[in-house]
C-alpha cells in the first residue's frame, strides 16, 4: 500500500535530520476504527524492533517528554491520538515539534535543564488534529498544523489504509496476515540503512538533490510557507526511502518511495483545502 511505504519510509529520514537542517515534526494518519491504521503502525515500528515500538498516547506530556527523548534519532510511533488530553495535545506537539522539554528545579532550588531529542511522529487516530484540538476549547493556528501532518488513511481502493491486499481475502485478512508478520520479521532494516548511511560519501547531496526535484514537481502556485515546510518533510521521507530502495534496503523499485510520497502529500493538501497559510484556512 502506498501510506505503508511512506510510513517504512519515515525510519529512513531519520539518521539525515541532522545532516540536512531538517525540523522534527509528525504526521498523523487518521480514519474510521478497522482501517488499517493501527496495523500501518505496526507495520512501521517492525523496521525498528516489531510492536513494543508502539507507543501509546495515553500518557502525561511529562512522560511524552521522557519517551521523545529515548526515541532520540528514531521514529517515535503513538498511536490513537484520542486518548491524549485534547486540551494539551497543542502544546503536546508544539514540545515535541521544537525538540525540547522543559526547564525544571531541583530540591536544591538550581535549574535542571530539560530532555531533547529528534524524532519524526508517526501518529494515528480516528480524528484529524484539528478535530481533537477543538474538543479541548482551543483554537487551531498554522503552526499546529504543519507541525503535524494531518493524512487520511483511506487509500481510496475501498479497502481502508491498503490499495492491494496481495491475494487475501479481504482487508482483514490482509491486516492480520501483516500483524503475523511484524512479529516474525522485525528489527533488520533500519539497522542495517544506518551502518550504510553513514559511510555513503553522497548522502546529503543526494537527498538534497532528492527534495528538490520532490519540491518542485509538487509545490502548487502561491504555497504559503507552511505548505513550503510540509513539502520539505514529505520531501525529505521522500528522498530518503529511494536512497534506501538504491541501497537495497527496501526491495522497492526506485521510484516507489517517490510516488508514495506524492500521493500522501496531495491526500494532505486535500485534507487541507487551500495552500493559504493556516490561521487564515483553520
Amino acid at each position: 500500500a502506498t501510506t505503508d511505504i511512506y510510513t517504512l519510509s519515515l525510519h529512513d529520514a531519520l539518521p539525515i535530520l541532522e545532516r540536512v537542517g531538517a525540523e522534527s515534526g509528525g504526521f498523523n494518519v487518521y480514519g474510521p476504527s478497522s482501517s488499517g491504521k493501527t496495523t500501518g503502525a505496526r507495520v512501521a515500528a517492525s523496521v525498528m524492533g516489531g510492536k513494543p515500538y508502539v507507543q501509546s498516547w495515553r500518557t502525561t506530556a511529562n512522560a511524552l517528554e521522557a519517551t521523545a527523548a529515548k526515541f532520540n534519532d528514531s521514529l517515535l510511533i503513538l498511536d490513537e491520538i484520542s486518548q491524549s488530553s485534547p486540551k494539551e495535545i497543542d502544546t503536546t506537539f508544539y514540545m515535541l515539534a521544537n525538540e525540547h522539554g522543559k526547564n525544571r528545579m531541583t530540591a536544591s532550588a538550581t535549574e535542571r535543564p530539560g530532555r531533547s531529542w529528534r524524532v519524526i511522529v508517526l501518529s494515528t487516530g480516528e480524528k484529524d488534529l484539528a478535530a481533537h484540538i477543538n474538543e479541548g476549547g482551543k483554537t487551531v493556528r498554522g503552526g499546529h498544523m504543519v507541525r503535524c501532518l494531518d493524512i487520511p488513511s483511506d487509500s481510496g481502493a475501498g479497502m481502508g489504509l491498503f490499495e492491494d491486499i496481495h491475494g487475501a481475502t479481504n482487508a482483514d485478512e490482509f491486516a492480520q496476515i501483516l500483524q503475523n508478520l511484524t512479529m516474525q520479521y522485525y528489527g533488520s532494516a533500519f539497522p542495517a540503512f544506518m551502518e550504510k548511511i553513514i559511510t555513503f560519501p553522497t548522502a546529503k547531496d543526494d537527498i538534497s538533490k532528492g527534495t528538490k526535484k520532490f519540491a518542485t514537481e509538487v509545490t502548487p502556485p502561491n504555497a504559503s510557507g507552511e505548505v513550503l515546510r510540509a513539502i520539505q518533510r514529505f520531501a525529505l521521507v521522500a528522498a530518503a526511502g529511494e536512497i534506501a530502495s538504491g541501497l537495497g534496503i527496501t526491495g522497492w523499485k526506485l521510484g516507489e518511495s517517490l510516488a508514495a510520497a506524492k500521493k500522501c502529500f496531495k491526500a494532505w493538501l486535500e485534507h487541507r483545502g487551500d495552500t493559504v497559510a493556516g490561521d487564515v484556512s483553520y
